[in-house]
């Protein structure tokens, strides 16, 4: 099921911070841009986090409040995702994910998906803590911002093409009004 709640944005960092772990895997987001690092490329980093956060094409705001669907599962803060439990003025649409993805497919077949950037990898930061020179747009996604990694790969998670381009319908982090 299709669920709502009220996230503030350091409540949103907290979780991409968490996916950039891998230990549950990356979070799929829309509306949202996002780098993310990972010195082990595992669930098991000494390293890892996220940076460049964009929703709707402007920086999250720690204290801003912003309007974000998941499943029900995760909502409950299932699978370790406990910060969605903390999300306020909760709804549960009891809307059947299933029938979301055949109704997206149905009303915008044939799908057409592109590779978005929404979720890039870049390098972790060098030794000790140090930052790594920005890098230059390329193949590979985007300019870093300055003083940060250099985007190296657009990560794609885990799912197939249609259910991207699904999340990229369903899965909207909006700024509350």
């Amino acid at each position: 099921m299709l669920y709502l709640m009220d996230l503030t944005g350091a409540q949103i960092k907290e979780l991409l911070d968490q996916a950039a772990t891998l230990y549950k895997g990356i979070l799929q987001t829309s509306g949202a841009t996002w780098y993310w690092y990972n010195d082990r490329h595992s669930d098991d980093p000494t390293v890892w986090g996220t940076y460049g956060v964009m929703v709707g094409g402007e920086p999250l705001d720690y204290e801003e409040t912003y309007r974000v669907v998941t499943n029900d599962f995760l909502a409950g803060g299932q699978d370790g995702w406990v910060t969605f439990a903390d999300g306020t003025n909760r709804w549960n649409t009891y809307y059947d994910m299933q029938e979301a993805v055949n109704e997206y497919i149905d009303l915008n077949s044939p799908i057409t998906p592109t590779v978005e950037g929404r979720i890039v990898y870049t390098a972790p930061a060098g030794p000790a803590g140090e930052v790594g020179p920005a890098g230059s747009a390329g193949e590979v996604g985007p300019a870093g911002p300055p003083g940060e990694p250099a985007p190296t790969a657009v990560v794609w998670g885990s799912m197939g093409i249609a259910i991207v381009a699904l999340l990229a319908a369903l899965y909207a982090v909006t700024r509350k009004h």
